[in-house]
């Protein structure tokens, strides 16, 4: 038995390089004799074997026919391999095709350089060219498209006029009519697609529902999955961007990164579970394992970092840097924390690292726009030095446990605001957004500059008041040899000097005055103190400690005309 099926086999092999077919007595046992393979076949180095196999071709050269009714009207047709029933039966002048499989490339006329393997594989292609397909019902439908690829039980086995197309899984492209330069690998990849072009989809079910969306790139298990009309998305991982469905221009690279996301636009999520919840939030960046996983509506935030703006359901316009850099309350707009667990409460809000910071600092000081190009309403402050003194300096340490060791110095926020306010002025230099109040110092400086020039203003007020009394005193003490000779030369001291708490102001003068009397005067000419000098001698202890600081004038009066003065400095 073993010879005979040998010898059978070399007779075929020996018949074919001699150009004959085989008809009757082999293949067509089971059929009568009169329409045996080949009949009317002229062309040479052609192969046919079975029932009406290049039943009517009388020119085409190096065609192999195997099957039932295979290459049954092939005319010029050359290079045809055929294997199956009614495989290439329809073929004319088709070149350079291979078909294997019962009615795989059955409708095929003119196609040329196609490759079918299995059962119906390219049926109903008639003019298509070079498309390849292997599997059960792969490219079935498939009439005039090209350059096609499938390889899978039915993939891409409704494509029509669609090209350029490679599927590579069950039903990879399944739905796939005339969309074209897509590429689809695994189980129901691009399944539903129809029209859409230049989609490409690696993993079981990704793209899954896509009909038209166009350029959207999906890899990953159920990557993509729900996408219908959405446009120019890229999702890398397990099901990422997966409910998507109408939202373009997204991208999505980590586990479960984006899933959520249906009509948001715009996004970029880098990290498992990143963006995690959004919905229809647009424009959002995200970098990080969960960073912004809770946003759902929320537009143009940046949150890079593991847990980086995670925790709330809306932002907007804000920015976190850092890992677990948040907002304390949800609902913000345009708020930034930066640095490890910073968290910003308000909206318009930056807030620069967390509790355990002891130090921020750069190379130069900051800079605060203030060109008079951008401000109007320009007037004099009306902060100035009764404000600076009101201000209640003090020592604390923070309640946070990280800083409970650290002595600082500075203002309360409260108290600073009520000494503006008994003023009349609501003090920009505390910052009353959010939970806490806080004090921007840099804003103190201008009363500070305020408080120098009042100052100023006074001690060149008193230097004049002090020009004029020596005028005085010279004018009396140089113009009169009856006041020389009754009045003497009166001597002031005073101990110590400059003081911040008991002076003693001793008064010396001849044994010829009398009514003498001392009077301390401020700097706008107010009697702050008065003496009277009774003996050639007399000392006073004069209290400073109650006195604002400053430049105070001792003077010295004999019968109510001006003799002599001394400053009087309280430090």
């Amino acid at each position: 038995m073993k010879n005979l099926k040998n010898y059978l086999f070399n007779l075929i092999a020996l018949m074919c390089v001699m150009n004959l077919t085989i008809g009757t007595s082999i293949a067509q046992t089971n059929y009568f004799a009169a329409t045996g393979a080949g009949t009317g076949n002229t062309g040479s180095y052609c192969t046919g074997v079975g029932y009406n196999s290049l039943h009517s071709s009388n020119s085409g050269i190096l065609n192999s026919a195997f099957g039932v009714n295979a290459l049954s009207t092939n005319t010029t047709g050359h290079d045809n391999t055929s294997i199956g029933s009614y495989s290439l039966s329809s073929n004319t002048f088709g070149e350079n095709n291979t078909a294997v499989g019962s009615y795989s490339l059955a409708a095929n006329t003119t196609g040329a350089q196609n490759t079918a393997m299995g059962a119906s594989a390219l049926s109903a292609n008639t003019i298509g060219g070079n498309n390849t397909a292997n599997g059960f019902l792969s490219l079935y439908v498939n009439t005039t498209g090209s350059s096609n690829t499938a390889i899978g039980s039915r993939a891409l086995k409704n494509n029509t006029i669609g090209n350029n197309n490679t599927a590579c899984g069950n039903q990879a492209l399944y739905s796939n009519t005339s969309g074209s330069y897509n590429t689809a690998w695994g189980y129901g990849a691009l399944l539903s697609n129809t029209t859409g072009n230049s989609n490409s989809a690696g993993g079981y079910q990704s793209l899954y529902s896509n009909s038209s969306g166009i350029y959207n790139t999906a890899n990953g298990y159920q990557s993509l999955l729900n996408n219908t009309t959405g446009n120019y998305n890229t999702a890398n991982g397990t099901y990422s961007l997966s409910l998507n469905t109408t939202g373009n221009n997204n991208t999505a690279c980590g586990y479960y990164s984006l899933e959520t996301n249906s009509s948001g636009y715009n996004n970029s999520a880098l990290g498992a579970y990143s963006l995690f919840t959004n919905k229809g939030g647009y424009n959002n960046t995200s970098i990080g394992d969960s960073s912004l996983y809770g946003n759902t509506t929320g537009a143009a935030n940046v949150a890079i970092g593991k847990d980086a703006g995670a925790l709330r359901a809306v932002y907007n316009k804000c920015t976190f840097v850092g890992a677990t850099a948040d907002a304390s309350v949800t609902g913000k707009t345009n708020a930034t924390a930066i640095g490890y667990g910073a968290s910003v409460n308000a909206s318009n809000k930056i807030r620069v690292g967390n509790t355990a910071v002891t130090s921020i600092g750069g190379q130069v000081g900051w800079t605060t726009v203030s060109d008079i190009r951008l401000k109007e309403n320009i007037n004099d402050s009306k902060l100035g030095l009764n404000f600076i003194l009101n201000l209640h300096p003090v020592t604390y340490n923070y309640k946070d446990e990280e800083q409970r060791d650290i002595l600082y110095t500075g203002l309360i926020a409260q108290e600073v605001d009520a000494a503006a306010k008994k003023e009349g002025v609501d003090f920009s230099g505390v910052d009353k957004s959010g939970e806490y109040w806080g004090i921007r110092y840099g804003d103190l400086s201008v009363p500070l500059i305020k408080s120098v020039q009042e100052l100023s203003m006074q001690n060149e007020e008193l230097k004049k008041a002090l020009v004029e009394m020596q005028q005085q005193i010279n004018a009396l003490t140089g113009n009169s040899d009856k006041a020389k000779s009754n009045i003497g030369t009166p001597q002031i001291s005073i101990a110590p000097n400059p003081t911040s708490d008991i002076a003693t102001i001793t008064i010396s003068s001849n044994d010829k005055m009398q009514n003498l009397v001392v009077k301390i005067v401020d700097a706008s000419g107010k009697i702050i103190r008065s003496y009277n000098a009774t003996t050639v001698t007399s000392s006073f202890e004069f209290n400073t400690s109650t006195l604002s600081k400053g430049t105070y004038l001792v003077q010295l009066f004999n019968q109510n005309e001006l003799m002599k003065t001394e400053k009087l400095i309280v430090q």
